[in-house]
């Protein structure tokens, strides 16, 4: 038997192969009373013989492996993992501050070679006009004929996109109930529904809502009169509103919302969802503002095609009006089930959203803003009154504090449409309100 088990110190489960052990649950919650494993300065390495099997458990950072075999085969499955027990990095601490000391007398000259090129390059180029600018003022958006050179994508980023093709079978939720039914002892849990709360529990519950970010003003209005969990149900679900997308007829999405927040991404995992349904995708670049925005794209698609995929890019260059370049996608995107399209971030700013309400005045059957787990707490989805659903993306961040997708349905009276969850263009569900209000009262 060879079973292995990530974890971070408050229980998320990050990896899990193998059949796992009967004794699991109880030998995890032996491991929670006995080391305190919930603080991130605990460090744990065990070794221990459970039911006839080898257990070793031991923490690296904010993380913890567990892994069981029948035989000591633990070191042998940690080379082959790559992974790095606290002893083994005890042992290299010593020849690193070596090195170190080493890296930082190449650093010193490093930094003035560096300083002396900058200052004769910035003498060269003083008078040189600069590239455009977008500081917050939609008279800032340059749409000149000037060519713009698009930054080159970092290793980082090449990484991060074939990330988004490796497959990962585990949905968001059901890592949160593996977590719950390891870590988490809420007293609610076994509570009917139609028993009274005491004060104690609602005084529980409203600190456990503001705890996974739940906005303060929505736990005042959930929790002012209710009498029972059925009752605190039925208000949230009165909220929590989900759109089902129909792929029945053709259909063109826009996706819009602020700076860094995984438009781009997300637009490849929705590119795989409706592929995967034997849809055809045209995918309309009109983010004609960030540097590699278009690459970025470009390679989201040519992964997908080499999948025997039929989708195709529409693209215009940098510097277009991204209206424009919308319209002419509705133009050639005829012969497509869905076309998607991909417009530059913005902030919250009355002239810069009214720049976009252009864009999204054409015919798009859904316009979905697309923003993060950890930006749930404000009242600035207000501003985009023109979208019709939204999906929360990086959920994964944020383990069961999910409080964003209450506070976005909220204050914009709009529906959630997908989630997103990891780097794995895999990791994108449709939202399911029984989970999400189990998450949020018995987490």
């Amino acid at each position: 038997m060879s079973y292995e088990l990530r974890f971070t110190k408050h229980g998320n489960v990050l990896f899990e192969q193998g059949s796992e052990p009967s004794f699991l649950k109880n030998y995890l919650e032996k491991l929670r009373d006995e080391t305190a494993i919930n603080r991130n300065d605990t460090v744990i390495n065990r070794n221990e013989t459970v039911q006839g099997l080898n257990v070793k458990v031991w923490s690296v950072d904010n993380e913890v492996v567990l892994m069981v075999d029948n035989q000591d085969k633990s070191d042998n499955n940690l080379k082959k993992n790559n992974l790095r027990t606290g002893s083994d990095h005890r042992k290299d601490h010593k020849k690193d501050n070596k090195d170190h000391s080493k890296d930082n007398k190449d650093h010193s000259k490093d930094i003035k070679d560096h300083s002396k090129k900058n200052n004769d390059k910035d003498h060269k180029d003083k008078n040189k006009k600069t590239g455009r600018k977008w500081l917050g003022d939609v008279s800032q958006l340059d749409y000149s004929s000037r060519e713009k050179v698009p930054s080159e994508s970092s290793d980082e980023e090449v990484h991060a996109i074939d990330n988004l093709f490796s497959e990962n079978n585990t949905s968001f939720f059901q890592r949160i109930k593996k977590t719950l039914s390891i870590f988490k002892n809420n007293s609610l849990k076994n509570k009917n529904e139609n028993t009274l709360l005491t004060k104690l529990e609602l005084k529980q519950l409203t600190e456990s809502l503001i705890e996974k970010n739940v906005s303060s003003d929505i736990v005042n209005h959930i929790l002012s009169d209710i009498k029972n969990l059925k009752e605190l149900k039925q208000k949230l679900k009165n909220i929590l509103k989900i759109k089902t997308i129909n792929l029945n007829k053709k259909r063109k999405f826009a996706l819009v919302g602020p700076n860094g927040v995984g438009k781009s991404s997300t637009l490849s995992k929705l590119c795989l969802l409706f592929l995967n349904q034997s849809k055809s995708v045209y995918v309309a670049a009109c983010d004609t503002f960030r540097a590699g925005a278009i690459e970025q794209l470009s390679l989201y698609v040519e992964k997908l095609k080499k999948l025997n995929k039929k989708i195709t890019l529409h693209q215009e260059g940098y510097n277009k009006e991204e209206a424009k370049v919308a319209k002419n996608a509705f133009k050639h995107s005829t012969n497509y089930d869905v076309m998607l399209c991909d417009t530059a971030g913005r902030i919250n700013n009355k002239n810069l959203l009214d720049s976009l309400r252009k864009l999204c005045n054409l015919p798009f059957d859904e316009i979905f803003y697309v923003n993060e787990a950890l930006k749930g707490g404000t009242t600035d989805i207000k501003e985009w009154d023109f979208i019709t659903g939204i999906i929360v993306t990086k959920l994964d961040t944020v383990d069961e504090k999910i409080g964003a997708l209450l506070n976005y349905t909220f204050y914009s009276d709009k529906p959630l449409v997908f989630l997103c969850y990891g780097q794995s263009n895999m990791d994108i569900e449709v939202p399911n309100v029984e989970n999400i209000i189990d998450t949020l009262i018995y987490s």
